[in-house]
């Protein structure tokens, strides 16, 4: 009986032992394991000395029943428990893998992006940097800023006092915090310009923790600085250049009016008393003067758009649809045109120059007409904040490779001879609109007719 329990107790003992080697491959956990399969390994070779005893000797003592019964139960108690708690190790060694790997993920994230990112616990120390953040504070190692206060090191040229680091309004509020244009310092002392954000880390509902980004704006701060010198040099320029065109159109007047005026009285005294080619310069001479005459006047206008305009006020455009047509009467006369509108709005403009972009535009649509009479169509409507007007004609249209062109001074399409004109009425147009904040642009085909869009803020009307 004492021989098969001694069997018995060494065959469950290397069952033990198997499932103990298993256990060291499942957990990884090579010394425990192995000392706990040593001493099952041990037990069991006592008990194979005393079957060799047993089978060899015929005067071979037997082992005490009771404690081989013993030796027995604690064998298959080895047994169940080692197979027992083998599906709970190999669950944890699973879930510890799992955490590992995703620990590796966010680590891969953290140090992959340009943002700097690093932790802090509840007493403001610092819990993980990522390798931005140590690159960017000119940190060489993680081990440099964990568990330090890396906010004083980084903005230490705050006020002192609680809530002197205004990133750590997450840790006090349980709100997110952004600050721009914060300076933060490096390692060796330097300092750099930077956005920074703070998010709470929460678990259970309770602050833990604060997660803090920043990323440095050097490079942002530098293209806003030299985009701010080159709109103040271009600012500079434009005025230079306007009053140049004005200075010099003003001063052209007197001589201009003396050549025009010496040649119009050459014109009426000497007409017809000297040979016809005479009278050909003659009248070659006027002609010339009075063009140049036009054109210094409107280069006049297109000058002072910006510099001499008059301050804003409510107009009816109704009304000075009615006015700008009582202008272009003698023209609305010889054509025939029709005028048709919609009802207008009252807007806070330039009372002047809202008349003088209705008297081009339509002026424009009268003067640009095929063989049909000209009709005319004046629309507005409000949309997406702003009003939205029209000046619509069945004229000549524009092909659409034109369409930036004649918004440009001294751009023309067509000669003198054909249809009359400087060349500045719809730069001059643009530069009116534009003072107001709106836009304008021209939707045509040709022999189709034109549309001139232009809008006007809702914010600037009453």
């Amino acid at each position: 009986m004492v021989t098969y329990i001694l069997i018995a107790s060494l065959v469950l003992q290397f069952v033990a032992v198997i499932f103990a080697l298993r256990l060291i491959k499942i957990t990884g956990k090579s010394l425990a394991w192995g000392l706990i399969a040593a001493a099952i390994v041990l037990m069991a070779f006592r008990r194979g000395i005393s079957l060799v005893e047993i089978f060899t000797s015929d005067h071979a003592k037997l082992p005490n029943m009771n404690a081989e019964l013993v030796a027995l139960a604690i064998s298959a108690l080895m047994v169940v428990g080692i197979e027992r708690v083998t599906p709970i190790f190999r669950s944890l060694t699973i879930t510890a893998n799992r955490l590992r790997e995703s620990e590796a993920r966010v680590r891969l994230l953290l140090d992959s992006t340009a943002e700097g990112i690093f932790g802090v616990d509840p007493a403001a120390k610092c819990t993980f940097c990522n390798h931005a953040a140590l690159k960017m504070l000119g940190r060489a190692t993680e081990q440099d800023v964990v568990g330090t206060d890396i906010l004083a090191a980084i903005l230490h040229t705050q006020a002192d006092g609680v809530d002197k680091y205004p990133p750590l309004a997450a840790l006090h509020t349980g709100e997110n915090c952004t600050i721009n244009n914060v300076l933060l310092w490096r390692a060796d002392g330097s300092s750099f310009p930077a956005d920074m954000s703070s998010y709470p880390m929460r678990s259970n509902g309770a602050i833990v923790g604060a997660v803090i980004s920043f990323h440095d704006i050097t490079e942002s701060k530098q293209a806003e600085q030299t985009l701010a010198n080159k709109a103040l040099e271009l600012e500079h320029s434009n005025a230079e250049l306007e009053q140049f065109a004005y200075v010099a159109s003003h001063d052209l007047q007197e001589p201009l009016r003396m050549v025009s005026s010496y040649t119009q009285l050459l014109a009426r005294r000497y007409k017809g008393k000297l040979d016809q080619d005479a009278d050909d310069f003659i009248a070659y001479a006027v002609e010339g003067a009075t063009r140049m005459q036009r054109l210094i006047n409107d280069l006049l206008t297109f000058s002072r758009v910006a510099s001499r305009g008059k301050p804003f006020e409510p107009v009816d455009l109704n009304r000075m649809l009615q006015e700008t047509l009582e202008d272009l009467q003698i023209a609305l006369e010889e054509s025939g045109a029709t005028i048709t509108h919609d009802e207008l709005p009252t807007v806070q403009a330039d009372p002047s120059q809202l008349h003088h972009l209705l008297l081009n535009l339509l002026g424009n649509a009268i003067k640009f007409h095929g063989a049909q009479k000209p009709e005319v169509h004046v629309g507005a409507r409000r949309q997406d904040g702003e009003w939205l007007f029209s000046v619509r004609d069945n004229g000549i249209g524009i092909a659409p490779e034109y369409f930036e062109r004649i918004f440009v001074i001294f751009q023309r399409l067509h000669s003198r001879e054909e249809y009359p004109g400087t060349g500045i009425g719809l730069a001059v147009c643009k530069r009116i609109v534009e003072r107001h904040h709106g836009r304008i642009w021209v939707e045509s085909e040709p022999g189709q007719g034109c549309t001139f869009w232009f809008t006007i803020p809702v914010a600037e009307a009453s």
